[in-house]
């Protein structure tokens, strides 16, 4: 008896996203890799915004061959400025375009894959899902509306507005079939938001991976100075203003800082930095995506910072490059979090709490070239880590054994 052709049809798999192939920013490089990966299971259908999310920047995506299999749906947006009130409308239009797309397009036998940002979207999405019951996939890249209350959008989780918005979010994350999170610290608050409205939601820890065969350690001139490098996203998050205000006091010129990247506050930092007359920070322009490596390779030791408050709403992706460029990493923040604990863990780096003046102080002060060889040392377990626990390959089969 012949085969039954239907029984060959691959699954349809819809990947909905503001940001993918080929932009250059990290959610469409993450994105366009795990759509490629999932062919190998799915008819993979993709409905995203503009091939450019900032048009005021050049660099697209060359680091990726996608795979012709994929079919891509292009919902075009209105003008991408830097004013924020026109980034929340240009949002706020795409989402429904987006969505619009998706009630025409998706059946009840489909799979929808997303990320959690834009937040609007995922609200949609979440809400068809009642009424079309087919299988929701969240990938947890933002926790809403908690991360709000670190970003100071809301100043008190007690805000009557923000207890709205909690308690539709929680319902939200709560109608997926599966709940992708990016370490056991975001598993324990996303599982807290759920429990109320779902029993039946899984929740799986999927970390982020590095770029290992694209990223790799590259012997460092040396010099009498140790850098520290903090590169990415120069946010209110982060806490790095506090960061400079720890290390102001601080003594050595052995230490040289440099921060790579952009972001809300960095004119905020450049000032402060100009009033206090500190001259070991430096502070350079974003970077593209091929100038990684060499970016990573010209420090001694990455700084990562996070606020306190921050803890289980995000895990810095950078972090994963920086093990697969063979760096140590400063870690300044919860030391219950998912990087603090991963460093500890594996003896990768140093991890101290915003609290922990005194021992942070002693540390830096102390700091200089004849640590250099426990640094390195740290570095070259930093690129096994990478290698053995987040390899590409390691890390997408889980999204393909998954989803």
């Amino acid at each position: 008896m012949g085969r039954n052709i239907a029984e060959d049809k691959k699954q349809k798999l819809w990947m909905v996203s503001e940001l993918f192939y080929p932009d250059e920013t990290s959610t469409a490089y993450i994105l366009s890799k795990i759509a490629n990966k999932l062919t190998n299971k799915f008819d993979v259908n993709v409905i995203c915004g503009p091939t450019i999310y900032d048009k005021d920047k050049k660099n697209i995506n060359t680091f990726i061959e996608l795979s012709k299999d994929i079919k891509i749906i292009r919902k075009e947006s209105i003008t991408n400025k830097n004013n924020l009130l026109l980034r929340l409308i240009t949002t706020f239009f795409l989402s429904f375009r987006l969505f619009k797309s998706v009630y025409k397009k998706v059946k009840s036998d489909d799979t929808i894959f997303i990320v959690t940002n834009p937040p609007l979207l995922m609200l949609l999405v979440s809400r068809l899902k009642k009424k079309r019951k087919f299988r929701l996939v969240i990938l947890v890249h933002d926790v809403f509306p908690e991360n709000t209350i670190p970003a100071k959008i809301f100043s008190s989780t007690q805000n009557i507005f923000y207890r709205k918005f909690k308690n539709i979010f929680d319902r939200a994350y709560a109608q997926a079939d599966t709940l992708i999170v990016l370490g056991e610290d975001m598993k324990e608050i996303i599982s807290q938001k759920i429990k109320k409205y779902s029993s039946e939601t899984e929740v799986v820890i999927i970390q982020n991976w590095a770029e290992t065969d694209l990223i790799y350690p590259i012997e460092k001139n040396v010099t009498s100075e140790i850098e520290i490098l903090f590169a990415g996203n120069l946010g209110r998050v982060q806490g790095l203003k506090e960061f400079l205000e720890l290390i102001t006091p601080i003594k050595n010129s052995a230490i040289k800082y440099t921060f790579a990247g952009s972001g809300s506050i960095k004119s905020e930092l450049i000032e402060y930095v100009k009033k206090k007359n500190i001259t070991n920070i430096y502070f350079q322009p974003p970077f593209p995506r091929e100038e990684q490596i060499n970016i990573l390779n010209n420090c001694d030791i990455c700084l990562i910072t996070l606020l306190d408050e921050m803890y289980g709403l995000g895990v810095p992706s950078k972090t994963y490059n920086i093990l697969a460029a063979g760096k140590p990493i400063l870690f300044i923040g919860n030391k219950k979090s998912e990087i603090a604990q991963m460093i500890q863990e594996n003896h990768v780096g140093f991890v101290f709490s915003f609290e922990e003046t005194d021992l942070l102080t002693n540390f830096l002060t102390q700091l200089s070239a004849t640590n250099l060889p426990q640094i390195r040392e740290m570095g070259k377990q930093a690129r096994k880590l990478a290698e053995n626990y987040f390899s590409e390959e390691f890390i997408l089969n889980k999204f393909l054994a998954v989803i």
